[in-house]
């Protein structure tokens, strides 16, 4: 049953922002060339957005990751639901950046597309979660959602084009 959340410390929404930037920032240090150099290379698919426009959501996905922290975390009613959530909320929000890493390290649309189906089950267990025990935080996690119905068959269509 969903419950009513109640109000999170102040300081809660420094920690989980501050986190998620850590995170971003220090996985943006490991991509190496794969950005500038390999997936230029790339042949891509006609829904292919610019850098510029990615970048953009990605930073956007990042806030709303934040707030889904803060919420999961800083306004749960239970210990259980504040540490399971904040735990599947940040195991997402990891793997994310993660396989965003390792697509331009390991240089490979297959594995990217793999990996983007590993998130998308994950994330729909971190959805179900959510329904269940914060219906609030559910609306900072819909936009990922979104990003991942346009990334399932992006990542797959760049891998056919490109085996």
């Amino acid at each position: 049953m969903a419950q009513k959340t109640k109000a999170a410390n102040p300081g809660t929404i420094y920690i989980t922002f501050g986190l998620v930037a850590a995170v971003s920032l220090i996985m943006s240090t490991f991509i190496g060339t794969g950005l500038a150099i390999w997936y230029p290379s790339l042949d891509k698919p006609e829904l292919t957005l610019a850098l510029p426009f990615t970048f953009m959501i990605r930073i956007f996905l990042a806030v709303m990751f934040g707030f889904l922290l803060y919420y999961t975390y800083g306004c749960a009613e239970t210990i259980r639901e504040k540490w399971y959530g904040f735990f599947y909320s940040f195991l997402v929000f990891f793997l994310n950046e993660l396989f965003y890493v390792l697509f331009f390290s390991l240089k490979s649309p297959l594995f990217y597309f793999i990996t983007e189906c590993v998130l998308a089950i994950a994330s729909i267990g971190l959805f179900i979660f959510l329904i269940q025990y914060n219906r609030k935080a559910i609306w900072c996690f819909v936009p990922y959602l979104l990003w991942l119905c346009y990334q399932i068959p992006w990542t797959f269509t760049l891998w056919q084009l490109n085996a």
